[in-house]
């Protein structure tokens, strides 16, 4: 079946479906809908990446996506979306979204996905009917887990002798590794008792709050929005 389409028609993307009406029985079907681009005006979307807020070295604490869709190219909408992955090759995507106006681009990222101490690359995506334009590639780099949550104030108060505090230690990675964000209640006995919530250890405080959730790296992860 073809339709033809008046040539006075203003350019730009128009929806075209076909519905077909049973005479007999008054029923009618439709199928999918399509898009066309009424003469060659639509060019790819003009849009660029761009590079975290607070940047004084790679490093950064709470990393997201940044882009800018700059013009939409002539269509009435662009769908896009970031790409990111450890090396250039990226190979992970967010989820796609619509957009109808230039806008700056802002995505959170869940730092359960990343890996801590890590270099990322992203760039940004964005489709229209005329193709698929792409940003500059980016890069940021998450910080160390402990680190983290030092800059987030977790604080574990504890000791090295009782069976609670040994386990909670080896959970994340020994006592040394824990050292930026561990106080010793048996050498800071007057520490603990001014600061901890409660009679006993271990206890983890978040920012002088007593912190009642999992005590694991993907809980306090959670908790903080550390990577891990």
């Amino acid at each position: 079946m073809e339709v033809d389409i008046p040539s006075d028609e203003s350019p730009g993307r128009y929806r075209i479906s076909v519905t077909a009406t049973n005479r007999e029985s008054g029923k009618s079907a439709s199928g999918n809908t399509t898009h066309i681009i009424l003469n060659d005006e639509i060019e790819k979307a003009e849009i660029e990446t761009r590079p975290q807020i607070f940047r004084d070295s790679d490093v950064v604490r709470k990393p997201s996506f940044r882009g800018r869709i700059i013009d939409l190219g002539g269509d009435e909408y662009v769908t896009a979306r970031f790409e990111y992955g450890k090396t250039r090759e990226l190979g992970e995507r967010t989820t796609r979204r619509t957009y109808t106006s230039p806008a700056y681009i802002s995505s959170s990222i869940d730092a359960h996905n990343l890996e801590p101490d890590t270099k990322y690359y992203y760039r940004f995506v964005a489709d229209n009917i005329a193709g698929r334009a792409y940003g500059d590639i980016e890069t940021f780099t998450t910080t160390d887990f402990i680190d983290c949550l030092a800059d987030r104030e977790v604080v574990i108060y504890s000791n090295k002798t009782c069976p609670a505090c040994i386990e909670l230690a080896e959970i994340f990675g020994g006592y040394d590794r824990i050292e930026p964000i561990y106080v010793d209640c048996v050498e800071e006995a007057r520490l603990c008792e001014r600061a901890k919530k409660t009679g006993y250890v271990p206890e983890i405080q978040i920012r002088g709050d007593l912190y009642r959730g999992e005590r694991t790296p993907g809980g306090l992860a959670r908790a903080t929005g550390c990577s891990w």
